[in-house]
């Protein structure tokens, strides 16, 4: 069998166990993540393709706002008659 070994073990303390485990942990969350790509390599999204946030995108406007108008589509062509206030009616 042999002799027992004159060392003592190695302690295992909770905290130890517990930065064990926030690492396995994150391995496992970051298992099904592509890498990362390096800011040089990402090109700027097509006509055709949703916007990202994170580069520019090449797409444009679809149409350039109309000189005479307010910018958003609509125009208010009239408004209802502004009332006046009603004075105190004697008792």
């Amino acid at each position: 069998m042999g002799e027992p070994s004159l060392e003592d073990p190695k302690r295992t303390l909770a905290p130890d166990i517990n930065r064990e485990n926030v690492v396995i942990l994150a391995d496992a969350i970051n298992a099904g993540r592509p890498a990362p790509a390096s800011p040089g390599t990402i090109k700027p999204t097509g006509v055709n393709e949703p916007p990202r946030s994170d580069q520019p995108n090449s797409a444009p406007l679809q149409m350039p706002p109309s000189a005479g108008g307010t910018g958003i589509g609509v125009q208010v062509v009239s408004a209802p008659p502004v009332l006046q206030p009603m004075a105190p009616v004697p008792c």
